[in-house]
C-alpha cells in the first residue's frame, strides 16, 4: 500500500508526546515517591495533571519527572488548540510552542521554560491521513476486508468494534491503525454530557464516510530513525514516513472471478490452471507441492494480487488499488477554517490575502480610470499634459537595438509636433 500524496495534500499530526528540561519549583500536585534504604522518603514523578483546552475538549496530560528533571506533556496538539483532531495541521514546532504557553500559563511556570524549547525531545508521534469512501456501509465493508488480508498474512493484529490496529513486533517500535472515524466521533459525543457542540455535530456528520490511518511511532522507533526533534519534522518528511510504513502492510488487491478473466490471456498456461483449481477452492496442497504453491503465489503477488485469501465471485474490494488514490484523500473543510477550528495553510491565507488586497482596490479605484499596467499620463516641459502612447509592441522594440533608430525619429516627431489644444503652436 502506498498513497501518492497530492503536493498541496496535507498530512494531520495527532497526538504527541514529547519531554521539556524543567527545574522550576515543584507543581501543586500530589508526587510518587520512594523510601530510600536509610527510610528517606524521596519524590520520583507528580501524579498526571490534566489541563483541557480553549474548546474544552482534548485534554493535554502533564507529569513532572523531577529526578530527570524533566516535564512530560502527552496529547493531541492541534486537537487541545482547535477542539478537533479530525483535520490538523503539520507544523510541529509552532504546535508545540503554543502548547507549552498554555502549559505555563495554566501551571504558572513562567517564561522559563519556553527558553528551552530547543532541547524539546519527541517521546511519541502520530501521523493520520483520512479517506472519503462515500459512506458508512463502504468503510465497514473496507474494514473487513482489511481484517481478512492482514489475519491470512498470520500478522498480530487487533480488531475492536469499528477500529482495527495492526501492530508488528507487538507494537513495541510502532503501529497502524484503521478505523471509522465517523462512529468514533458519535460515540465519543453520546458519552459527554451537556449540550454538543454544534461545529463538532456538523463535523461527526460530514466524517461519516471517512477512514482514518494512524500511523504510531514510539519512542524507540523514533531514536532509529534520529527524528526526535521538532525541527525534524515537517509536511514533506510526515508524507515520507507516512509512505514508508503504510508500504510495510500486507495489503494488496484480492483478485475476483470477473477481474482475472479479463487478464486471462497475459498469464502462462501453469498459472491459469493454478488460479482455476484457487477459484474453486481445491485442495492445493493435494494437487501441488509446497515449493510451487509458494512459487505460483509469488508470481501473483508480483502481478499485484494476494491469493492467501480465500476464492470469492464477486463484491472484494481491491484494497491495493483503492488507498492508493489520491483523489478520495479528504481534504480540510472550508467552513472549518472559516470557523477558526481548523488551522489554515500559508497558500490559502496567501490566497485569500491576494483576493482581498485586489477587491480594495477595485473599489477605490475611480470609475473610467485606467488599472494598473496601463500607460500613465506624462508632465511635459511647459506644464501641459499627454497620455504616453507606448504601446506593448513599442517597448519590446526599444529591448532590440535595431529599433533605436526609430525610436530616435519618433522622439524628434514628437518634439515638432503641435502642442496641446488651447494653447498658441509657434510655425
Amino acid at each position: 500500500m502506498k498513497i501518492q500524496f497530492p503536493s498541496d495534500y496535507k498530512l494531520n499530526l495527532d497526538t504527541v508526546k514529547f519531554s521539556i528540561p524543567y527545574d522550576g519549583p515543584a507543581l501543586n500536585n500530589k508526587y510518587r515517591a520512594e523510601i530510600l534504604p536509610t527510610g528517606e522518603c524521596h519524590p520520583v514523578a507528580s501524579y498526571r495533571v490534566r489541563i483541557k483546552g480553549p474548546h474544552g475538549k482534548h485534554v493535554l496530560v502533564v507529569t513532572h519527572d523531577i529526578a530527570n528533571k524533566l516535564l512530560i506533556i502527552e496529547g493531541s496538539l492541534y486537537g487541545f488548540l482547535y477542539g478537533q483532531n479530525v483535520f490538523t495541521g503539520t507544523n510541529m514546532p509552532r504546535a508545540i510552542e503554543r502548547v507549552v504557553r498554555a502549559v505555563c500559563a495554566h501551571l504558572d511556570l513562567g517564561e522559563g521554560v519556553l527558553t528551552r524549547l530547543s532541547e524539546v525531545v519527541l517521546e511519541r508521534v502520530d501521523i493520520a491521513a483520512n479517506f472519503n469512501l462515500g459512506s458508512l456501509d463502504a468503510v465497514h465493508e473496507t474494514l473487513r476486508q482489511i481484517y481478512h488480508q492482514i489475519g491470512e498474512e498470520r500478522c498480530t493484529v487487533f480488531k475492536f468494534q469499528t477500529s482495527i490496529n495492526w501492530n508488528p513486533r507487538l507494537g513495541k517500535e510502532y503501529k497502524i491503525g484503521f478505523y471509522a472515524k465517523g462512529p468514533e466521533m458519535m460515540h465519543r459525543m453520546a458519552q459527554k454530557e451537556g449540550v454538543p457542540d454544534p461545529v463538532l455535530s456538523r463535523l461527526a456528520e460530514e466524517v461519516q464516510g471517512m477512514l482514518r490511518i494512524e500511523l504510531k511511532l514510539l519512542k524507540s522507533e523514533l531514536v532509529k530513525m534520529a527524528q526526535t526533534k521538532p525541527a525534524d519534522w515537517n509536511s514533506r518528511v510526515m508524507k515520507a514516513t507516512f509512505n514508508k510504513y503504510a508500504e510495510r502492510v500486507p495489503l494488496i488487491n484480492v483478485p475476483d472471478h470477473e477481474t482475472v478473466m479479463t487478464r486471462m490471456a497475459d498469464m502462462p498456461e501453469a498459472l491459469r490452471r493454478f488460479y482455476t483449481l484457487y477459484h474453486l477452492n481445491a485442495p492445493l496442497r493435494a494437487l501441488y507441492s509446497k515449493r510451487s504453491i509458494s512459487r505460483a503465489m509469488a508470481e501473483f503477488r508480483d502481478r499485484g494480487w494476494n491469493l492467501k485469501c480465500p476464492a470469492r465471485l464477486g463484491g472484494v474490494v481491491q484494497l491495493g488499488s483503492l488507498l492508493s488514490r489520491p483523489d478520495l484523500l479528504h481534504r480540510t473543510p472550508v467552513w472549518l477554517i472559516e470557523d477558526s477550528r481548523a488551522p489554515s495553510f500559508p497558500r490559502r491565507r496567501k490566497a485569500a490575502a491576494k483576493t482581498a488586497s485586489s477587491k480594495k482596490a477595485d473599489s477605490r479605484q475611480a470609475p473610467g480610470t485606467r488599472r494598473s499596467g496601463a500607460a500613465k499620463p506624462v508632465v511635459c516641459k511647459a506644464g501641459s499634459m499627454k497620455l504616453s502612447t507606448e504601446s506593448l509592441s513599442q517597448r519590446k522594440e526599444e529591448a532590440s537595438p535595431q529599433a533605436e533608430t526609430v525610436l530616435r525619429k519618433k522622439r524628434l516627431l514628437s518634439k515638432t509636433s503641435p502642442r496641446v489644444k488651447g494653447q498658441n503652436s509657434k510655425k
